[in-house]
């Protein structure tokens, strides 16, 4: 996840004079970080790479329905434009891209029609133009899940039902949005909570529950393991993978976050404490070997909390940390390798209760 995706939204002022930055290992990082405050309410909910280095974000209220939208900003810092993707009763559930630079936006409706409840993967243009939408139907509102990927022309939304306890895996095409035939996981093999993130690689497909159970599948969507992290990922839970591994953020305690590295075959490599304060909201990203977790640290009361960033290697030995945020009280909600840069799309709260989008060279 995403954390994907991981279930509701977190917006655009440069605030060069705000940003607060505390390096162990980049001295030079100022000068190549930006800070914005999207101009709109709700919460960052999904966060994914757009053409030319920069960053797509969708937002959306966290509790209930609201409006939902899609922002495109370039590396630059500048907003290239931005889309509504539903005025009422919208809420995104995940966000993913395609190498063509189309963003895939996965949404529930909380007002049904006459078919049930909606559930919906709409299609956005590099462009902002709309493209195809898949809409499908739920008669009571049993399916929950924040869980979006992408891989091989495919976009991917994992959704749990939570009267029959069967995750399914639901699969559409991102030339046209023709559906495959979906995949299910029994209620004893698959998530035991919310599916809060996917992801799809060479090696297999990964889906992390709420409750902090690790499902590995198969290419064909059949079940291969899965493990239980002794602790949950109802506030601070992510999911990430690169080409040696699977990265997962959970919390063991109150607040007490963790993040534990997987091999493919669902060996422990290693568990680790992340060096933060903690907060409800929290985020993973990986490449290459390298993990880096983000959470939030509380300053003093002229700053209040800052989005800290941990870079973990392939050891799970702590390399470099740095603070970066608003002078207002932020959270981090959702991690993005784009080249030599990180972005941290987030929530500032406390006034002005808006969403943040933050890129910073990788510690």
């Amino acid at each position: 996840m995403t954390h994907s995706m991981t279930g509701t939204a977190r917006r655009t002022v440069l605030l060069t004079a705000a940003l607060v930055l505390l390096a162990t290992a980049v001295p030079a990082q100022a000068a190549t970080t930006w800070t914005k405050l999207l101009p709109t309410t709700n919460e960052a909910q999904g966060l994914a790479a757009a053409p030319d280095g920069g960053a797509y974000v969708a937002v959306s209220p966290t509790i209930g329905g609201g409006a939902a939208s899609l922002f495109r900003y370039s590396k630059a810092g500048a907003k290239t434009w931005s889309i509504v993707l539903g005025a009422s009763g919208y809420q995104v559930q995940g966000l993913v891209s395609d190498a063509a630079g189309n963003a895939y936006v996965a949404l529930s409706i909380g007002t049904p029609d006459g078919e049930g409840y909606p559930y919906r993967i709409q299609q956005v243009k590099k462009t902002g133009a709309l493209g195809w939408a898949a809409t499908w139907h739920d008669a009571d509102a049993s399916l929950t899940g924040d869980a979006l990927a992408i891989a091989a022309g495919t976009v991917l939304v994992a959704q749990r039902d939570t009267a029959t306890g069967e995750t399914t895996i639901r699969r559409f095409a991102t030339a046209d949005g023709d559906e495959a035939l979906a995949w299910t996981i029994t209620a004893a093999n698959g998530p035991a909570a919310r599916p809060i993130d996917l992801a799809v690689t060479s090696n297999g497909v990964f889906v992390m529950d709420t409750s902090g159970k690790l499902v590995a599948l198969r290419s064909n969507g059949t079940w291969r393991w899965s493990k239980q992290l002794p602790g949950d990922a109802d506030r601070g839970g992510a999911l990430a993978v690169d080409a040696s591994g699977i990265s997962v953020e959970y919390e063991e305690g109150f607040l007490d976050l963790r993040l534990r590295r997987y091999g493919f075959d669902g060996s422990k490599k290693w568990d680790k404490e992340v060096p933060a304060s903690g907060t409800n909201n929290s985020a993973v990203t990986a490449a290459g070997g390298t993990t880096w977790a983000a959470d939030v640290e509380y300053l003093n009361d002229q700053v209040q909390s800052q989005v800290v960033i941990v870079r973990f290697d392939a050891t799970g030995k702590v390399k470099a940390k740095v603070k970066v945020g608003t002078k207002y009280q932020d959270s981090a909600n959702v991690l993005l390798v784009s080249g030599d840069f990180l972005y941290i799309a987030g929530y500032a709260w406390a006034s002005p209760n808006q969403p943040i989008l933050l890129r910073i060279k990788k510690p």
